[in-house]
């Protein structure tokens, strides 16, 4: 049950985060870009493969986000990962998801 509360704490912070940034990322300075473009689809699936092997909790959350949460002990993050066909960007940032990410969108073609 606590999970349970935990998770929708999460889930609600990471939406208000996103409902209260008032300007859109800059696509040039802000998005992480692919080396290639996939499929909306492809680029979903393989964040979040690399979110679940890195020991994330991914919670679909629009066509083009996904909440990412990680538990461990008593601490919790929580970052939203927004993608398109050729980029990514991560609210807050977290390097080693979004290394983890890198990782597995560049490896495919």
């Amino acid at each position: 049950m606590r999970n349970k509360f935990l998770r929708l704490t999460l889930l609600l912070l990471s939406s208000l985060v996103i409902i209260g940034c008032s300007t859109s990322p800059n696509p040039t300075t802000d998005y992480v870009q692919l080396s290639h473009k996939m499929s909306l689809s492809k680029v979903h699936q393989l964040i979040v493969k690399a979110g679940e092997e890195n020991g994330w909790i991914m919670t679909e959350f629009t066509n083009h986000a996904i909440l990412a949460e990680k538990i461990k002990d008593q601490s919790s993050k929580a970052v939203t990962i927004h993608f398109s066909e050729d980029s990514f960007h991560l609210t807050p940032a977290n390097s080693d998801l979004q290394s983890a990410i890198e990782d597995k969108l560049n490896g495919e073609k």
